[in-house]
């Protein structure tokens, strides 16, 4: 699944990513 759907596996993990930092910017 992974292989096969890995543009949509990595722009799913880049917005996970994102959200990440931005939770981590609001809290500093």
């Amino acid at each position: 699944m992974k292989v096969v759907n890995g543009g949509f596996w990595v722009l799913e993990e880049m917005k996970k990513m994102k959200v990440k930092e931005e939770e981590e910017f609001r809290w500093l």
